[in-house]
């Protein structure tokens, strides 16, 4: 209708925090290698969904100027995160078997963002409520009732502070996870902040410096930390075209409930064209 009021239907990205929602844009972004909770190719180390929404049905949003500030807004709504996945489940959802694609619970997922902008610097506030089934897959061999966890709460919180400053450009994000399962000497907590500087030395090259941390802890597997210290190179061929070159290294920590600690090093040497179709 106009900058202070958008509806967007369908299924969609929604709006959390600042690179939620241009994170498959990549002519966009600096990186080859997103962000760890934003990055797909992670999915087997790191329960990337629990981070960040990832499917919205519907959204409203705008800006609404006062005086020299801009205050952005955000409210999304979708399912929740319980949508089955395997046609030969049964006796998990109402003793049927279901079928997959559809959400196995009444619950859904709300979301929003509230932010302030002010000349080149954009700060923000994200939340999302829904409800999560995750937990009852490995519920026995944690020792607890798979019942225990069925449709625990879960409440994201986030917050962003990004702009640009002469030819720096910077950005970072603080993501955190909590779970209200009312389940006496059992937590669950996941936590991820970056930090990125980006200069840009000529129209057409820039370069990067970021620092990400992932945090996990579950009371009866232990603790868990991922490290990755980075930077890259970006060289503009067109205004579609991008030429894009990385090293990151990762640093992983596993902390068991006994004490014992296991470490590895990963390095990662990345190139990639990032096009506009």
């Amino acid at each position: 209708m106009n900058r202070a009021l958008n509806l967007k239907l369908g299924l969609q990205i929604p709006i959390f925090n600042h690179f939620n929602e241009i994170k498959n844009k990549t002519p966009l972004i600096p990186y080859v290698i997103r962000p760890l909770v934003y990055e797909s190719s992670f999915n087997e180390i790191i329960l990337l969904d629990e981070f960040t929404p990832t499917r919205g049905f519907v959204q409203g949003y705008g800006s609404v100027p006062k005086g020299d500030i801009k205050i952005d807004y955000a409210l999304h709504l979708g399912n929740s995160p319980n949508v089955n996945d395997n046609s030969g489940i049964t006796g998990a959802f109402d003793d049927q078997t279901s079928q997959t694609g559809l959400d196995t619970t009444a619950t859904f997922l709300i979301g929003t963002r509230l932010g302030l902008r002010y000349q080149n610097v954009k700060f923000g506030v994200s939340a999302t409520h829904d409800y999560t089934n995750l937990f009852q897959t490995g519920a026995e061999l944690l020792g607890h009732d798979p019942a225990t966890f069925k449709e625990v709460r879960r409440i994201r919180l986030g917050t962003d502070l990004s702009g640009h400053i002469g030819d720096y450009h910077f950005e970072s994000e603080y993501i955190r996870v909590r779970y209200d399962d009312d389940i006496p000497d059992f937590l669950i907590r996941l936590e991820f902040y970056y930090v990125t500087l980006d200069y840009q030395w000529t129209d057409e090259f820039s370069s990067y410096a970021s620092y990400w941390i992932e945090e996990e802890e579950l009371t009866t597997l232990g603790k868990g930390k991922i490290e990755v210290p980075n930077a890259g190179l970006r060289y503009d061929l067109t205004d579609g075209i991008a030429l894009k070159a990385g090293y990151a290294r990762g640093r992983q920590r596993e902390t068991a409930p006994s004490g014992e600690v296991h470490k590895s090093d990963l390095n990662f040497y990345t190139a990639a064209i990032s096009a506009v179709l």
